[in-house]
């Protein structure tokens, strides 16, 4: 009898525990070196450039879901943890904002299982957009893209897309989002470059790091006081991406949403050694709702409707 139960444990095991390992908690390949994230560069491009830097960075939080942390980081455990779209946009004074993030539509927020979306919230990104003298993403998902995509198909829809810096994998040409709510026939010049640093206003840096996508980057931001940023999106979804070395879930990269690993995870490699090496410089985790919300997170941040605020930046 006992021999029976053995040989059942042992079948469970191979069959049930082996794919749980494999699709949830493997994080491999762990032999990978640091990607290059040149962050020297971009901050000799800031000093080398004149104009007003932003003097603050607010945030919006659109949507959000909880899901296992295991999905977005794998092997952090099955514990449910608290996945969030936000927008972010830089004050620069005297000058119109630039909005990192654009939100996504309440089609998508659907599709993506999110338990909250607040449309008043992606109101206020939509007008963010509608004054913004420059737009970024940090790549080209419908959770990053998404609303800049839908509101080009409302009045002025195009002035709005002429404010958006793209690169070739994030335009409405790039097969990589045929399912973005463009406006039909609307162009857009794929403007940045995917080959170094590239400076897009002062104080601001664009960095490709493909990986989670082709067309994905970093945002490095610094703010007139020094106080330094650098959004990078969903190469790194949650804080403990970076600080344990956790791409997401086999079942995300390589199923649900085909990613370059090996590319991942040398990036994740660069920000946790980056982590170490500048701890001043406030890495922005791409859907880390329990991140921002966290009472110990000392990240200056402060809340886009200025009747909420949680943290002022730089101050």
């Amino acid at each position: 009898m006992t021999r029976r139960i053995n040989i059942l444990l042992m079948i469970l095991l191979v069959f049930v525990g082996a794919p749980v390992w494999y699709l949830f908690i493997d994080s491999s390949p762990w032999s990978n070196k640091s990607a290059r994230l040149d962050i020297a560069g971009a901050r000799q491009l800031v000093a080398a450039a004149s104009g007003q830097r932003p003097d603050r960075v607010a945030f919006e939080l659109v949507a959000f879901r909880s899901a296992t942390g295991n999905l977005l980081a794998a092997g952090s455990g099955f514990r449910p943890q608290l996945v969030g779209v936000m927008a972010y946009r830089l004050e620069v004074p005297g000058a119109r904002p630039i909005v990192i993030e654009t939100g996504l539509t309440p089609a998508y927020a659907q599709e993506l299982g999110m338990e909250n979306f607040d449309a008043a919230a992606q109101v206020r990104v939509d007008d963010s957009l509608r004054t913004a003298s420059l737009i970024l993403v940090t790549h080209e998902h419908a959770d990053h893209l998404g609303g800049l995509a839908a509101i080009t198909a409302t009045p002025g829809g195009a002035a709005i897309a002429a404010k958006a810096r793209l690169n070739r994998f994030q335009v409405p040409s790039a097969q990589s989002t045929p399912a973005l709510p463009w406006a039909t026939g609307l162009k857009i010049p794929a403007t940045l470059t995917q080959d170094r640093p590239q400076l897009v206003a002062p104080g601001v840096v664009v960095i490709p790091t493909p990986g989670h996508t082709p067309g994905s980057q970093m945002i490095y931001v610094q703010l007139a006081n020094g106080t330094e940023f650098l959004f990078v999106g969903d190469t790194a979804p949650r804080e403990v991406s970076w600080l344990e070395r956790r791409p997401p879930s086999r079942l995300v990269t390589d199923f649900t949403v085909p990613q370059d690993r090996v590319a991942l995870i040398g990036w994740l490699n660069a920000l946790h050694d980056l982590a170490r090496s500048a701890p001043k410089l406030n890495l922005i985790p791409g859907h880390d709702l329990d991140w921002l919300i966290d009472p110990n997170n000392r990240t200056p941040l402060v809340k886009m409707r200025d009747s909420l605020p949680q943290k002022v930046a730089g101050k």
